[in-house]
């Protein structure tokens, strides 16, 4: 029935994993795609230092084990929250959200994973990472969609003086 819970899903067979990623003691879920496979990626924030970073874990339908220890992305020292993850036409996942002081001077962050999530994907930005600063202010990424020429669009933010301004950026992959 369309609207209910699937009470075959998860480890205890009540519809839902809550799952200790293992890596990090905070560790929040913020979106997930589903691959062809119906492998779930889930892209989250966790907090291995006292401050956030992006991280993928990977989920299994079948038997709803988690896949190898999940792949984190340290951006800054400072904190990086992830907001959004797409799954691009070739099969890489893509998250983005904001990296840096939050309180005055974060940029977009971009990450990109391999297919299947398991590493960032070298070919993209710097060792899978991309930032994006518009004024030197506090800018972060809401959203991402994929054009049908392959390039990445994202929207969000960026403070110019004492205000916020939407900002879009498109990325070449």
């Amino acid at each position: 029935m369309p609207g209910t819970r699937d009470d075959t899903f998860g480890p205890t067979g009540q519809g839902f994993d809550l799952t200790d990623l293992g890596i990090a003691p905070d560790a929040a879920g913020v979106d997930v795609v589903v691959l062809p496979d119906d492998t779930i990626l889930a892209a989250c924030e966790v907090s291995l230092t006292g401050h956030f970073q992006f991280a993928i874990a990977s989920f299994d339908r079948d038997d709803n084990q988690r896949r190898p220890q999940p792949a984190f992305v340290t951006i800054t020292d400072q904190s990086d929250v992830p907001m959004q993850m797409l799954l691009q036409s070739d099969g890489k996942a893509v998250i983005v959200g904001r990296s840096g002081d939050l309180s005055s001077n974060a940029d977009m962050a971009i990450v990109r994973f391999n297919a299947g999530g398991i590493s960032p994907d070298p070919t993209f930005g710097t060792n899978g990472v991309l930032t994006v600063d518009f004024f030197g202010g506090r800018d972060g990424a809401e959203a991402v969609v994929q054009q049908p020429d392959g390039k990445l669009v994202v929207g969000g933010f960026a403070r110019v003086g004492a205000g916020i301004v939407f900002a879009l950026a498109r990325i070449m992959p």
